[in-house]
């Protein structure tokens, strides 16, 4: 039984339309999975862990402000087929003595910066240093 549900929510996520760019706009942020969520990362991407503390602001000019627990930037954002891709035009580690020590890089961490679209979530598989696989899943919060 708990197979068919699985089965039904995922054939549920890829029947959704594609967003028109606008409704992509507003403020996203890192939020706790329920257990479906955890099952599907887990069997279908093969994710270990959770990045937490993570917010998103999408505005409608295409920039976006982008921090999370270690990094803060800026940049122009655009949609590709399901994907969110941020090209970071500024960014800047959290941690001043890190940044004394190393240049932020966008390169090294790729991952972080592209999110496929799920209807009023965004996510994206980030490979971590020892083979494992981290989610970082945000969700579009209601305007007020």
């Amino acid at each position: 039984m708990k197979y068919l549900r699985i089965l039904f929510f995922l054939l549920f996520l890829s029947c959704t339309p594609e967003k028109p760019i606008n409704d992509m706009v507003g403020n996203y942020t890192s939020a706790k999975m329920d257990r479906v969520e955890r099952l599907y990362y887990k069997l279908g991407f093969g994710v270990n862990s959770t990045i937490i503390k993570t917010e998103l602001s999408l505005k409608k000019n295409a920039t976006f402000y982008f921090e999370t627990c270690g990094i803060k930037t800026r940049g122009k954002w655009k949609v590709k087929d399901d994907l969110l891709i941020l090209n970071v035009e500024q960014g800047k580690f959290k941690n001043d003595s890190l940044a004394r020590i190393k240049k932020f890089n966008v390169k090294e961490r790729k991952e972080l910066f592209q999110f496929h679209i799920e209807k009023n979530k965004l996510f994206a598989i980030v490979p971590n240093s020892d083979g494992r696989k981290s989610i970082l899943l945000l969700k579009k919060q209601k305007q007020s």
